[in-house]
């Protein structure tokens, strides 16, 4: 039986909405508050506050 990557499974529940320069930037509708989108580059990512553009992971 084959197991998915944490990457897999992330790019089929999140859809895309923009790449630029490598970053992928991703947001899930229903995620957990507050309000937030998702940022990849090659193996980092940050997640950001839409309202307040602060780091929350």
């Amino acid at each position: 039986m084959r197991t998915e990557s944490r990457l897999t499974k992330e790019r089929v529940s999140m859809p895309i909405i923009s790449t630029f320069y490598g970053i992928i930037i991703r947001m899930y509708w229903d995620d957990h508050a507050p309000p937030h989108f998702h940022a990849r580059y090659a193996a980092q990512q940050i997640v950001i506050d839409i309202r307040t553009l602060g780091i929350l992971r």
